[in-house]
């Protein structure tokens, strides 16, 4: 056989190669697993359904351990003194559950997970149960490190801006939030001590 067709017979074969590849890849085929099952195997096969056993896993991951930097444990003494831990509660405990691991163990929810007439700076006037516009859960702040955008309607980005929210004068509709004296006592702290908090907050 002479180079020419030796060179024919090569590209023929791959022509032919790329060609079954490129069918396979692209279209589905059909297979059986050891049970008899038919499978489906495309190019982009779907992403296998998630394993109950990791989501039930989950639920005896440790909280996230809070920070240990000086200004975060300062920002965490202040956060209680000036009053903010009234309402945003750091540590509740677990009711008596059938499940031991999870039954009478801490939460660190910062959250006392009642309702606050917040005034009318917060007010949504929505009516949700026994809710009036003005009322509204305290929120969790647990994870707040990692959120983006704060607040029951994500109005701000800025920490600092959404801990001021919480203070408001009363009017003909609403009457002022319960939060005032707490912000009156924030606003009192000097800048240091105020990123101090905030820096807490973060590190949730």
């Amino acid at each position: 056989m002479d180079s020419c067709k030796v060179k024919r017979w090569m590209y023929l074969a791959v022509i032919v190669s790329a060609t079954v590849l490129g069918c396979w890849a692209s279209a589905p085929t059909m297979a059986e697993n050891g049970h008899g099952r038919e499978l489906r195997r495309e190019k982009y096969p779907e992403a296998p359904a998630r394993d109950p056993g990791v989501r039930a896993g989950k639920r005896f991951l440790a909280p996230p351990i809070l920070g240990g930097a000086s200004s975060i444990g300062n920002g965490r003494h202040l956060f209680v003194k000036v009053g903010c831990a009234v309402c945003h509660t750091p540590t509740l405990k677990t009711a008596d559950v059938t499940m031991a691991a999870l039954s009478h163990k801490p939460v660190n929810l910062y959250s006392d997970l009642l309702l606050h007439n917040m005034g009318p700076g917060l007010a949504d006037d929505i009516l949700q149960g026994d809710a009036r516009g003005d009322e509204f859960r305290t929120a969790p702040l647990w994870g707040l490190g990692q959120r983006i955008f704060f607040l029951h309607d994500g109005r701000t980005n800025d920490l600092l801006e959404a801990i001021q929210a919480h203070k408001s004068g009363g009017n003909a509709q609403f009457g002022p939030s319960e939060a005032n004296a707490v912000i009156h006592n924030f606003d009192a702290l000097d800048e240091r001590q105020k990123q101090d908090v905030i820096n807490f907050l973060r590190s949730l």
